[in-house]
């Protein structure tokens, strides 16, 4: 076989045949550890057939096998994203310590110069970090930065809980149900995404950017205004008017019409009735009433009274000071009620009622009814929820006639509902996560069509869209979960004592208590039956 020889011993020949490394094993004696030192000597030789290496070592005499391929003196490694080169050295100790390094860079500089590498060539230091060991970087080209996303900062909305203290002097119940903000007031901001800044290839070729994503800000252009600050690359949401800050679909900022009355409802003022939120500083005299689109807020200390009604149509009634009703006064709201204490009064919610202290002969229909001091107490009157209520005492020790019943709901039918909305929350994080590859593919582009710009702003919209719908699907799995919460499929919670002649009712099921219980109880409905803990 013709070909220049690499090496030879008495053992082994190692043959070079164009860039194939050939291996003649004369006789039996040269161990793969052997080979392994040769190796070292030889380091452009490059193993490509380890097992046909080992078979031949290991037996098979007067025969010449492929075993690798001879390395060029010098190789060049260019990373698949072209921002950087790296060069090897394919020489034995003994010839790099002979050679000038100085050598060794002229075959670099040249080396680049044939591949067209012409940028972020790393000059500094070279000599010294010229090795024989590996791979040592020559190059490093300027990765793009990207730009940075749109970031929205929206209004706080006051957090629904009261503030409630114990005080043996004086109990507050405090909260601001109301965001209450005046004409040009900030509402929330989007900084604007950002271009990025371009890299370059070792080769000298740019990198575009990609640029920042574009969010939508949400906002009612009948009540907000969008103002730009070129300057700042900041776009402000100011109220249009002084009124009420809400959330429409949850992520939608709106400013609602917001009737103040400085003072009381009384003959100089009339019957209120707005389209929008009401706030009342003081108290509603008896007699008057107060019916509104949205939330209603009354903020005398005293509360009130034997009023007419007072009503929400769509939102959220707090009633600072209490309701002192005389079998007169109803409060109607299709949101929650808030309030320091309730009596001799109807109250008709669809959402959640939350007394402070106490309900005293009482009419009280909603979804959950708590009670939340730790000393709080139903007496008299009938209360009626449909998932759960919770109290500290039921009852006193007169024993007076106290109803308190829960509708009840089905398990078998909430967990319809949740498996629902698990689908749905899946449904829609998978078209949202298509719908930003899809984004993600248009902002790749340096520069859109008009055609592709509109298709770009659909595909934000559409993004935006789904992104809200999985926000209320997902708060309404949370409501689902705190149901499932509930003892049973409907629970009455007294966390400190029941008295006498209190009726428990869930489902059509009724328990009449007839002696004090002194410790704390749960009441639910399990198994066609009440059950206790």
């Amino acid at each position: 076989m013709f070909g220049e020889i690499i090496f030879s011993n008495e053992y082994i020949t190692l043959i070079l045949l164009n860039t194939d490394v050939m291996l003649l094993v004369k006789k039996i004696g040269c161990t793969f550890e052997d080979f392994q030192e040769i190796l070292k000597e030889h380091p452009r030789i490059k193993i490509t057939e380890f097992a046909a290496l080992k078979n031949a070592l290991s037996g098979f005499e007067n025969r010449t096998i492929s075993i690798g391929t001879y390395r060029e003196e010098m190789e060049l490694l260019v990373s698949s994203d072209r921002l950087s080169a790296s060069v090897r050295l394919n020489s034995s100790d003994e010839e790099f310590a002979a050679t000038d390094r100085k050598i060794y860079l002229d075959e670099i500089v040249e080396l680049l110069r044939k591949e067209g590498i012409v940028y972020g060539i790393e000059w500094e230091n070279i000599l010294d970090r010229i090795n024989n060991k590996g791979y040592f970087k020559v190059a490093s080209g300027q990765a793009p930065e990207n730009g940075k996303d749109a970031i929205i900062s929206l209004y706080k909305m006051n957090d629904l809980k009261p503030v409630i203290s114990d005080d043996s002097k004086i109990n507050y119940y405090e909260m601001e149900l109301i965001n209450k903000v005046e004409k040009g007031e900030w509402l929330g901001e989007r900084r604007e995404p950002t271009e990025g800044i371009p890299g370059k290839t070792i080769y000298g070729q740019m990198i575009p950017p990609i640029r920042g994503e574009q969010k939508q800000l949400k906002y009612d252009a009948n009540s907000v205004v969008e103002i730009f600050d070129e300057k700042k690359g900041i776009t402000y949401l100011n109220a249009r008017f002084t009124g009420e800050a809400y959330w429409i679909e949850s992520e939608t900022i709106a400013v609602n019409k917001l009737l103040t009355i400085p003072n009381k409802v009384d003959f100089e003022t009339g019957n209120i009735s707005f389209e929008g939120a009401v706030e009342i500083k003081d108290t509603v005299e008896d007699n008057f009433s107060v019916v509104a689109k949205d939330d209603i807020q009354i903020l005398g200390e005293l509360g009130v009274g034997a009023v007419g009604k007072i009503e929400s149509r769509n939102g959220n009634i707090y009633i600072k000071g209490g309701i002192a009703g005389r079998d007169k006064a109803k409060i109607i709201c299709r949101g929650n009620l808030y309030t320091k204490f309730a009596s001799n009064c109807t109250i008709e919610c669809a959402g959640t009622v939350n007394i402070g202290y106490y309900a005293i002969n009482c009419n009280i229909e909603a979804k959950e009814i708590v009670f939340e001091s730790k000393n709080s107490r139903v007496i008299g009157g009938s209360i009626q929820a449909q998932v759960k209520i919770e109290t500290a005492i039921l009852g006193n020790e007169m024993g007076a006639r106290t109803v308190v019943k829960v509708l009840g709901f089905k398990r078998t039918d909430l967990k319809k509902q949740f498996d629902h909305i698990e689908i749905s929350i899946e449904k829609a994080k998978e078209k949202l996560a298509n719908i930003r590859k899809k984004i993600l593919i248009y902002k790749k582009s340096q520069k859109l069509s008009l055609e592709n710009a509109k298709i770009y702003d659909l595909l934000v919209e559409e993004n935006d869209r789904y992104t809200r719908s999985l926000t209320i699907l997902l708060e309404e799995r949370k409501k689902c979960v705190n149901y499932f919460k509930v003892k049973g499929e409907g629970e009455i919670f007294a966390k400190k004592r029941v008295y006498s002649n209190v009726l428990i009712q869930i489902r059509e099921e009724r328990l009449l208590i007839t002696e004090p219980i002194m410790t704390p109880m749960i009441y639910y409905f399990s198994e066609n039956q009440i059950k206790t803990i």
